[in-house]
């Protein structure tokens, strides 16, 4: 049984091993290991007032469950709103034909499925429109759970700037939206602006009722 046990490991170890390291992209520039964001979120209606904000901390942490099977960098949200604590574990794909990261997706955030997550291809001045089709098998979006949501990205090498830390920060920007459903469940409208220092510093969210979401960069650790 022992030589049994050690045949597999001398098998299977090896693999695992480099699977974590692949997971991990250690090629990484931007979401690389100890690095740490904080965004704040806030929630504004069709008036204009502001009816709801938190913070949202994000790590790159240590490998978990769903970075692996993902094979991606692994990432987690912490944030409290609405008196509930949410500790939010997945996962950011970078290399050298872009970025892409998940955003936070539990709680008042759970609408986020609908539209395009953040992702933008390299070289930055592509002019790339992506359709994506992402299976919400179940999703806390009541709406949208169990639906085959399309989504459209778009890229047009559009320049904007952001201040932070008292610099400009010169970022692309890009827009997106759902393309089906739009009937039953509304158009979820998205902006996103890069940075090629710090990643994805701004979110911006249009719901169908026209309230607005902004996620937006406000410290690192870097």
């Amino acid at each position: 049984m022992r030589k049994f046990l050690s045949f597999i490991a001398a098998i299977f170890l090896p693999a695992l091993l480099s699977s974590c390291s692949n997971a991990q992209h250690t090629s990484n520039n931007i979401y690389s290991k100890n690095r740490e964001w904080t965004f704040n979120a806030k929630f504004i209606d069709n008036e204009g007032a502001l009816t709801d904000f938190c913070l949202i901390k994000m790590k790159v942490s240590k490998p978990h469950f769903i970075s692996f099977i993902a094979n991606q960098t692994p990432i987690i949200y912490t944030y409290e709103i609405n008196s509930k604590k949410y500790e939010e574990k997945t996962g950011v794909e970078e290399d050298e034909s872009g970025v892409f990261i998940h955003p936070p997706r539990l709680g008042d955030f759970s609408f986020l499925q609908v539209p395009p997550m953040p992702g933008i291809s390299y070289p930055l001045n592509s002019i790339r429109e992506k359709e994506i089709e992402l299976n919400t098998l179940k999703s806390e979006f009541k709406p949208a759970s169990g639906k085959k949501i399309k989504q459209q990205l778009k890229q047009n090498n559009e320049k904007d700037t952001l201040v932070f830390k008292d610099q400009d920060i010169e970022c692309v920007k890009l827009t997106g939206q759902n393309i089906n459903y739009t009937e039953e469940i509304g158009t979820y409208k998205a902006e996103y602006w890069f940075s090629e220092v710090y990643g994805f510093m701004k979110m911006r969210y249009l719901k169908p009722d026209n309230s607005v979401l902004e996620i937006v960069l406000i410290e690192t650790n870097f």
